[in-house]
């Protein structure tokens, strides 16, 4: 997950999906993990992804303020 919020945070969101589907593997339940899936498809565009995986996030951790902002 570390590689991956590097990417996100470097504005590399295409080059993080990868390493953020992997963390995603590894912990299907982190909402923090899906939520930043989100991001990442919403930064390149991928509206349909980026909501799916940011309700995914919110159903998982519903007080979440971070995946709200998104």
């Amino acid at each position: 997950m570390a590689v991956a919020m590097r990417l996100v945070t470097a504005g590399q969101y295409t080059a993080a999906i990868e390493p953020l589907m992997n963390a995603y593997k590894a912990s299907p339940t982190d909402a923090a993990v899906l939520s930043a899936i989100g991001v990442a498809w919403l930064h390149v565009q991928r509206l349909d992804d980026a909501i799916t995986w940011l309700r995914r996030s919110i159903a998982i951790q519903p007080g979440s303020g971070p995946t709200h902002h998104h």
